[in-house]
């Protein structure tokens, strides 16, 4: 029998559990844990991670991972669960339930000039004063209560391998994201959020260079900064890439650089060394993604993935 999907309920901020939340007993409750299992895992929190490396995306530049240990992990996916729940703005993507990638490209499908930029070094420059005044004057939580609760998800920053950084993130910076929006809003442009990557767009021109001015000058007041390798312009003529997604023409199309890793995949996958079920699995995963893009394409492809599954 196929799982029955759930609905899951948003609530406004005030309505999550850790709002107004007084005691550290009642905390423990709310994540389920012993008062004595909170105290040691946020007392030991800073000593719970561990450090690796993986490939950016489309590159060779490497990404240094900060990850909990499981039982820090366990946690900080609790405090997820109840987070997600709070209703964002709908420009907000990452995090948000029934969004995606996908959709982040569908908001900007009809423009024909875009601006993209995103903030350099976003978790690294997230203090853990501003998740402890999220908890403390949004939610209003107990002094003891935010300390913890801010123990629990950062170190000496927000960790980049955590299930909770990306909402964390968000709930810090959100005067600062709001304070954008009315910047988009200003020049009439439609704006989307994913983590740190920002993208403006139009059906029509705009000042871009005073719009990216503005942005600069409030991010730093934050203390962040953009990065301006990833600060350009784009036409819907030539295209613009957002997540992972060819926004060209007011159509949606699939980057050149994935089409070319499928049908080299697929070469493999038909040769006489053929894939390990590993890369099979991989190959097929590609291929799914890409015809959410584009519906009809890889029809071959999909076709062969099916009828010689490992």
């Amino acid at each position: 029998m196929p799982r029955k999907k759930t609905n899951v309920n948003l609530y406004e901020l005030n309505q999550c559990v850790f709002y107004k939340c007084y005691s550290k007993k009642k905390l423990a409750e709310i994540l389920k844990i012993t008062l004595r299992e909170l105290k040691n895992t946020s007392w030991n929190a800073n000593t719970s991670y561990y450090q690796f490396s993986q490939k950016k995306k489309g590159t060779d530049e490497l990404r240094k991972i900060t990850a909990p240990d499981k039982e820090l992990k366990k946690v900080q996916s609790t405090i997820y669960s109840f987070l997600r729940r709070i209703k964002k703005p709908e420009w907000v993507i990452s995090s948000t339930l029934k969004k995606s990638y996908l959709s982040n490209a569908l908001y900007h499908k009809k423009s024909n000039y875009f601006y993209k930029t995103d903030i350099k070094k976003f978790y690294d420059n997230c203090h853990r004063d501003r998740v402890y005044r999220f908890f403390k004057d949004k939610m209003k939580t107990s002094s003891d209560v935010a300390k913890i609760l801010t123990d629990l998800t950062t170190n000496e920053n927000i960790p980049t391998g955590c299930p909770s950084s990306q909402l964390i993130a968000y709930f810090a910076y959100e005067d600062m994201f709001n304070n954008i929006k009315i910047i988009a809003d200003k020049y009439k442009c439609i704006m989307t959020l994913y983590v740190d990557d920002i993208v403006f767009s139009n059906a029509d021109k705009f000042n871009y260079r005073a719009l990216i001015r503005e942005v600069e000058n409030e991010v730093r007041h934050f203390d962040h900064s953009l990065k301006k390798s990833k600060t350009k312009y784009y036409t819907g003529e030539k295209g613009a890439p957002i997540t992972g997604v060819i926004v060209k023409n007011n159509l949606l199309y699939v980057p050149n650089s994935n089409r070319k890793s499928i049908l080299d995949s697929f070469s493999l996958a038909k040769g006489i060394n053929k894939i390990s079920e590993k890369e099979f699995k991989s190959l097929r995963g590609k291929v799914n993604a890409a015809r959410l893009i584009e519906k009809n394409h890889f029809n071959g492809i999909n076709s062969y993935l099916k009828k010689n599954n490992p």
